[in-house]
């Protein structure tokens, strides 16, 4: 019964094991894009955003449909998002990109003494942008750059 037991305990284990270091795409059909996260990573969906973090915490993402077609109005309802949430915003140059063929813009700066990254992208649905903004300490930012990275290039329209 004991080996039974055991072994049942190391099959859930593993089981729970592999759920946690398995790399995970959501499709946003909204806004027709998809984005992976790395192993490991945690998210909470509500309505039409997601918000993920590394298990530890420290730092997350945050991804919002935007009901805007264009970029500069897609950043000014950023703006506001973002005065909603915090007090202390100090914010860089914005800058144009393409990401995955979808046109952006982003800026970085700080937020309530943190570091802040925020973008917009352009996304294949007609009127819709995809709002993107991440925010955490110096030290969670360098432990996770790669996986910020990942995030990052991972936003594609969804196939």
């Amino acid at each position: 019964m004991l080996k039974k037991l055991t072994f049942s305990a190391f099959l859930l284990f593993i089981f729970f094991a592999n759920t946690n270091f398995a790399q995970e795409t959501f499709t946003q059909s909204d806004a027709q894009v998809s984005v992976t996260l790395p192993a490991g990573w945690q998210y909470e969906t509500q309505d039409k955003m997601m918000i993920a973090s590394p298990a530890e915490g420290g730092f997350f993402v945050y991804f919002k449909v935007l009901h805007v077609d264009a970029l500069d109005a897609a950043l000014g309802e950023a703006d506001e998002i973002l005065a909603g949430q915090f007090k202390d915003i100090k914010l860089g140059d914005a800058r144009n990109e393409v990401v995955n063929g979808m046109n952006a813009i982003s800026v970085s700066g700080t937020a309530d003494g943190a570091q802040l990254f925020v973008g917009v992208l352009d996304t294949p649905a007609a009127n819709i942008s995809l709002l993107v903004w991440a925010m955490g300490t110096d030290d969670i930012i360098t432990k996770y750059s790669n996986d910020i990275a990942t995030i990052l290039t991972s936003i594609q329209p969804a196939q």
